[in-house]
This record gives C-alpha cells, structure tokens and sequence, in this order.
C-alpha cells in the first residue's frame, strides 16, 4: 500500500509540474487616480485567441490574479461603480512568466470606458538598416558638426 501511495504522489506531482510549465498568470493591482487601492473592482479577463472568458475580483489590497492563463494575447475589462471602465487589450502571457498589469481607474461613468492598446508597433526587421537614399558624406559631416577634411 506504501508503493501505491508514493507512485500516486509521484504521478500527482508530474502532472502538477506539466501544468505549470504550460501556462502563465496575469496579476496586478487596482488603484484610483489618487494612488488608494480599490477592492471589490469586477475584471473580465479574456483570451483573444480562443475567447475564453474569466473573471475575478480585487482583493481588499487592490491586486487580483489569474493563475494558469494559456499562453497568448488577453483583453482585460475593469468596472467597479462610480468610476469608467478600464479595458487593456494586447496583454502577452508567455509560459511560465506572470504578466502584470496594474491599472489607475478614474472617476465617472461606467458606460465610458478607458481603453489602452498594451500591443507593441511591428518592427521592420528583413530592412530595418537599408538606407534606401544613400547620403553623402559631406552632409553627414554637416549634419554631426564634423569638419570635412581635405
């Protein structure tokens, strides 16, 4: 009966250990635009790949936290009365890492909402360093303060 158990407890802590190495977390906290906490904030948390929803409420501290997030892009909506709604978009959740993302709420509407992109401009990277007019050297001199030698 001893062998079961370790065998059992073995096989409970691979898979424990499987789990967690596939999936991230999002937490953060809630403040309002004078830096006080707010508890009790109502958060959506959604996955835009696949649009599974979540939700969760801030602690008395203000923070909240989604533990075994999948991997990939989030939207997260923050309401709480008498103040707008936040929404984030483009939150990255990587595998293993706890992304976070603490929001500052401000007073009014609840109907009017807040809205930021987290998402990063594309970068150029197969021609990021052509120069597509070439310059000639006398202006880059011009241009740095340099003295053209001759």
């Amino acid at each position: 009966m001893g062998a079961g158990r370790f065998f059992v407890s073995i096989w409970v802590l691979c898979c424990a250990s499987i789990h967690a190495q596939t999936t991230g977390a999002i937490t953060g906290v809630i403040e309002d635009a004078t830096r006080h906490v707010l508890a009790g904030v109502k958060l959506s948390v959604r996955h835009l790949e696949t649009g599974m929803n979540r939700a969760t409420t801030t602690s008395a501290e203000g923070r909240y936290l989604i533990n075994s997030a999948a991997p990939g892009e989030y939207e997260i909506r923050a309401e709480a009365p008498g103040f707008r709604a936040y929404v984030r978009k483009g939150l990255r959740v990587t595998v293993g890492e706890t992304a976070v993302a603490d929001f500052v709420m401000e007073v009014g509407p609840v109907d009017q909402a807040i809205t930021v992109d987290a998402r990063a401009n594309a970068v150029n990277t197969k021609n990021a360093c052509s120069v597509p007019t070439p310059v000639p050297i006398h202006r880059i001199y011009r241009m740095t303060g340099y003295a053209a030698k001759g």
